[in-house]
């Protein structure tokens, strides 16, 4: 699967305080969860725009095989 992440400095999106507190690194972190989860591999693939606010996403590649 594809997951883009949102960021808890988000402006404006009511959704941004209910994200965990991803420190001290935010990518590790979500590798962590994902192989938590089951992954068999985990691949970071960015940060990228999005139309929602002007704070960077991450996106990661997660196979579940």
């Amino acid at each position: 699967m594809f997951f883009e992440s949102g960021q808890l400095n988000e402006p404006g999106v009511f959704w941004a305080k209910y994200l965990p507190l991803m420190n001290p690194k935010p990518k590790k972190w979500m590798e962590k969860y994902f192989y938590s989860l089951g992954a068999s591999r985990v691949k970071y693939l960015g940060e990228y725009d999005t139309h929602l606010s002007p704070v960077k996403r991450s996106l990661f590649a997660v196979h579940m095989d």
